[in-house]
């Protein structure tokens, strides 16, 4: 099969297969290309699992130290949400040593957000 018709037959655009598999290639396999290329190829993914391997990285990994954890740590979204909450609400008790928190509390995801610096106007390139 050409590289041209796996496109065709993979819906990728012309051309996205050989940017794929050339040896240097310019693009790679992503979530979409994967599936679509494996699916036309009629091939599929197994994983499996290397105890040898497994092992090995056991062997290097620190274990968790539970008392490194910060018991009742606050944040502004917790102290929002305390102030924001109706009087009555079912708690969720979370381990033996922490305190329980309500059903309804905001999930902060500020572990995700990506740092991004503000844009400034084109730059200056050369001497004045």
């Amino acid at each position: 099969m050409s590289r041209l018709e796996l496109d065709h037959v993979a819906g990728l655009t012309p051309g996205h297969a050989d940017k794929i598999l050339r040896p240097r290639a310019s693009k790679r396999f992503g979530i979409m290309s994967l599936g679509a290329v494996l699916q036309t190829l009629g091939l599929i993914l197994v994983i499996v699992e290397d105890p040898a391997q497994r092992d090995k990285t056991l062997a290097r990994r620190v274990p968790f130290d539970a008392n490194n954890r910060r018991v009742g740590n606050q944040n502004r979204l917790k102290s929002l949400a305390a102030a924001a909450a109706p009087a009555a609400i079912q708690c969720v008790p979370l381990a033996k040593d922490e305190a329980p928190r309500p059903r309804n509390e905001p999930v902060s995801r500020a572990h995700l957000r990506v740092v991004q610096s503000r844009y400034k106007g084109p730059r200056m390139s050369g001497a004045l």
